[in-house]
């Protein structure tokens, strides 16, 4: 039951109350993957008469802004087209704008578990079992749902992602399945792309005609290695070179923080051998990384050092790279990384020599 006239009437219209789930590791599930308001859920069926999602349901019917959605709101007000929630807006998800008590799974995105090959450090246990290994944290984060067939048929978009998805046993399973009863599903699947080497759910893909890899990296060489704990650049790039041997639509997620602000336009000039500019994002990370850390002076020199490298690039490219730098502020004098000097423990390594740039006080 689509009600599109009504859909394009509200402004604040997204399709994913009624039709999306984002499930965990930890067993809690969302509307989408970068909403705030998560709650446990133990199979699909519940999800129909769940409170979080009957009430942002509502929201949308009342064409208002759910609170739990403001990260949308925040990317859509600072300019950015490209939120969660165009996702939704121009694609024929099943939505009822007439009932909050409806539901029809289109849209999955699943993170079985937290297994993962690398430590990145702005990650933690719950996504990461490497993380858990360093934290000395013995529990393991893993969910079994059931997935019926008719919720594989319904499909329209899945999306994997981890932990490592290509480290995670499930989803051969479910791609095996999706591939004999619908197997012109829209696949996004983000990886850092350090296991497709004799890997049997690299090899699936190759089955599907509508795979999309998000590639995450925002840095090069050793600062690359720093952010990836456990990668190595010079793998990472000779299997990018493999992916886009086998595929054709790649695109990449850069996070932008301090440490990856330091070198990124690096990253970013290497992103443009593989892929479109329109492919590029770049978003800002939560939780502690932000610029509050940094010296003045230090982020003056590299906003303005990142400043001049965006007046070279595209438009589209251009404006997501000055979006990220006008939000990159702060007060303090002098650079100081708590987060980092921690990482360093427990990692054996050293920020302030990989990345000397943020100490330019």
């Amino acid at each position: 039951m689509i009600r599109e006239s009504q859909s394009i009437m509200r402004k604040n219209f997204c399709a994913a109350p009624w039709s999306g789930l984002s499930l965990n590791p930890n067993g809690k599930g969302a509307v989408c993957c970068i909403n705030l308001d998560q709650s446990p859920i133990k199979n699909f069926i519940e999800v129909k008469n769940n409170s979080v999602f009957k009430n942002i349901r509502t929201a949308v019917i009342n064409d208002e802004r759910h609170p739990s959605c403001q990260q949308c709101w925040q990317r859509e007000d600072n300019g950015d087209i490209n939120s969660r929630r165009s996702t939704y807006q121009y694609n024929d998800f099943f939505h009822d704008l007439n009932s909050n008590n409806s539901f029809q799974l289109e849209h999955l995105d699943i993170r079985w578990s937290n297994t993962c090959n690398l430590n990145c450090v702005y990650c933690g246990p719950d996504l990461s079992s490497k993380w858990a290994d360093l934290k000395g944290i013995n529990k393991k984060f893993r969910i079994f749902p059931t997935i019926t067939n008719t919720d594989l048929i319904n499909l329209k978009f899945l999306q994997l992602a981890g932990g490592e998805p290509f480290l995670i046993k499930e989803n051969y399973e479910l791609l095996d399945r999706l591939l004999k009863i619908n197997p012109s599903i829209k696949i996004e699947l983000t990886t850092n792309l350090t296991s497709i080497r004799n890997n049997k759910i690299y090899q699936l893909l190759k089955n599907f005609d509508n795979v999309t890899f998000v590639i995450s990296f925002e840095s090069t060489g050793r600062q690359f290695e720093y952010i990836r704990n456990g990668a190595n650049w010079a793998e990472f790039r000779s299997n990018l070179d493999q992916l886009c041997l086998d595929f054709s639509d790649i695109q990449t997620n850069m996070i932008y923080f301090p440490l990856s602000a330091v070198g990124i336009s690096d990253a970013i000039d290497i992103a443009l051998d593989y892929t479109l500019p329109d492919n590029i994002f770049i978003v800002s990370q939560i939780g502690g990384h932000g610029f509050d850390f940094v010296g003045q002076n230090a982020l003056q020199l590299i906003n303005h050092k990142n400043i001049e490298y965006s007046k070279q690039l595209p438009t589209v490219l251009q404006q997501r790279l000055l979006e990220q730098i006008q939000l990159a502020k702060t007060q303090r004098q002098i650079t100081y990384l708590p987060l980092y000097e921690e990482f360093d423990q427990l990692t054996n390594q050293d920020h302030r020599l990989i990345f000397p740039e943020l100490f330019n006080d």
